[in-house]
Protein backbone atom coordinates (compact mmCIF):
# COMPACT_ATOMS: atom_id res chain seq x y z
CA UNK A 1 0.00 0.00 0.00
CA UNK A 2 1.23 3.41 -0.92
CA UNK A 3 1.36 6.10 1.80
CA UNK A 4 1.17 9.13 -0.50
CA UNK A 5 -1.66 10.04 -2.80
CA UNK A 6 -2.41 12.96 -5.11
CA UNK A 7 -5.93 14.40 -5.13
CA UNK A 8 -6.84 15.55 -8.62
CA UNK A 9 -8.85 18.79 -9.08
CA UNK A 10 -11.77 16.73 -10.43
CA UNK A 11 -11.73 14.58 -7.27
CA UNK A 12 -11.55 17.62 -4.94
CA UNK A 13 -14.41 19.41 -6.75
CA UNK A 14 -16.68 16.35 -6.69
CA UNK A 15 -15.79 15.54 -3.06
CA UNK A 16 -16.80 19.07 -1.96
CA UNK A 17 -20.05 18.84 -3.91
CA UNK A 18 -21.00 15.31 -2.85
CA UNK A 19 -19.57 14.95 0.66
CA UNK A 20 -19.72 18.57 1.79
CA UNK A 21 -16.24 19.33 3.09
CA UNK A 22 -12.75 19.60 1.66
CA UNK A 23 -11.08 16.20 1.30
CA UNK A 24 -8.12 15.34 3.51
CA UNK A 25 -5.38 13.06 2.23
CA UNK A 26 -5.45 11.14 5.52
CA UNK A 27 -9.20 10.50 5.14
CA UNK A 28 -8.82 9.24 1.57
CA UNK A 29 -6.00 6.94 2.68
CA UNK A 30 -8.18 5.68 5.55
CA UNK A 31 -10.99 4.89 3.09
CA UNK A 32 -8.52 2.94 0.96
CA UNK A 33 -7.09 1.12 3.98
CA UNK A 34 -10.41 0.30 5.68
CA UNK A 35 -12.71 0.17 2.68
CA UNK A 36 -13.61 -2.78 0.50
CA UNK A 37 -11.63 -3.09 -2.74
CA UNK A 38 -14.18 -3.78 -5.44
CA UNK A 39 -11.76 -3.74 -8.36
CA UNK A 40 -8.00 -3.82 -8.60
CA UNK A 41 -6.30 -1.22 -10.78
CA UNK A 42 -4.46 -2.44 -13.87
CA UNK A 43 -2.55 -1.12 -16.83
CA UNK A 44 -3.39 -2.74 -20.14
CA UNK A 45 -1.78 -2.38 -23.55
CA UNK A 46 -3.28 -3.14 -26.94
CA UNK A 47 -1.56 -4.51 -30.03
CA UNK A 48 -0.05 -1.15 -30.97
CA UNK A 49 1.20 -0.69 -27.38
CA UNK A 50 -1.33 2.01 -26.50
CA UNK A 51 -1.85 2.30 -22.73
CA UNK A 52 -5.26 1.79 -21.10
CA UNK A 53 -5.78 2.16 -17.36
CA UNK A 54 -8.44 0.37 -15.33
CA UNK A 55 -8.94 2.31 -12.11
CA UNK A 56 -9.01 0.65 -8.71
CA UNK A 57 -12.41 0.98 -7.03
CA UNK A 58 -12.80 1.22 -3.25
CA UNK A 59 -16.11 1.22 -1.40
CA UNK A 60 -16.66 2.60 2.09
CA UNK A 61 -20.13 1.36 3.18
CA UNK A 62 -20.18 3.42 6.41
CA UNK A 63 -19.85 6.68 4.45
CA UNK A 64 -21.72 5.45 1.33
CA UNK A 65 -18.75 6.42 -0.85
CA UNK A 66 -17.07 4.82 -3.84
CA UNK A 67 -13.72 6.23 -4.91
CA UNK A 68 -11.69 5.50 -8.03
CA UNK A 69 -7.90 5.47 -7.71
CA UNK A 70 -5.25 5.28 -10.42
CA UNK A 71 -2.74 2.86 -8.87
CA UNK A 72 -0.58 2.51 -11.98
CA UNK A 73 1.39 5.71 -11.29
CA UNK A 74 3.39 6.90 -8.28
CA UNK A 75 2.10 8.71 -6.30
CA UNK A 76 -1.37 7.20 -6.60
CA UNK A 77 -4.05 9.56 -7.91
CA UNK A 78 -7.57 9.88 -6.53
CA UNK A 79 -9.61 10.37 -9.69
CA UNK A 80 -13.31 10.27 -8.83
CA UNK A 81 -15.74 9.98 -5.93
CA UNK A 82 -19.34 8.74 -6.07
CA UNK A 83 -21.92 9.06 -3.32
CA UNK A 84 -25.57 8.26 -2.74
CA UNK A 85 -26.33 11.51 -4.60
CA UNK A 86 -25.24 9.84 -7.86
CA UNK A 87 -27.85 7.08 -7.71
CA UNK A 88 -30.61 7.40 -10.29
CA UNK A 89 -33.72 8.99 -8.86
CA UNK A 90 -37.02 7.11 -9.23
CA UNK A 91 -39.44 8.82 -11.62
CA UNK A 92 -42.18 10.93 -10.07
CA UNK A 93 -45.77 9.95 -10.65
CA UNK A 94 -46.99 7.02 -12.67
CA UNK A 95 -44.62 5.56 -15.25
CA UNK A 96 -45.63 6.18 -18.85
CA UNK A 97 -46.86 3.22 -20.82
CA UNK A 98 -44.61 2.47 -23.78
CA UNK A 99 -46.22 2.68 -27.20
CA UNK A 100 -46.28 -0.56 -29.06
CA UNK A 101 -44.65 -0.71 -32.44
CA UNK A 102 -46.99 -0.96 -35.40
CA UNK A 103 -46.08 -4.57 -36.15
CA UNK A 104 -46.65 -5.61 -32.52
CA UNK A 105 -50.32 -4.71 -32.78
CA UNK A 106 -52.75 -7.40 -33.89
CA UNK A 107 -52.84 -7.47 -37.69
CA UNK A 108 -49.78 -5.22 -37.99
CA UNK A 109 -46.98 -5.93 -40.47
CA UNK A 110 -43.28 -5.96 -39.84
CA UNK A 111 -41.37 -3.48 -42.06
CA UNK A 112 -39.36 -4.98 -44.88
CA UNK A 113 -35.62 -4.93 -44.29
Amino acid sequence: MNNDILLTPHFVRNWKRRVGSAPAVSMVLAIIRNGIRVHEGRELRDLVNQRYVMLAVYWQPDLDLVINIDTTVRPWRAVSVLSRENLPKPPKGRPKKRRRRQWDKPGGRRPKA
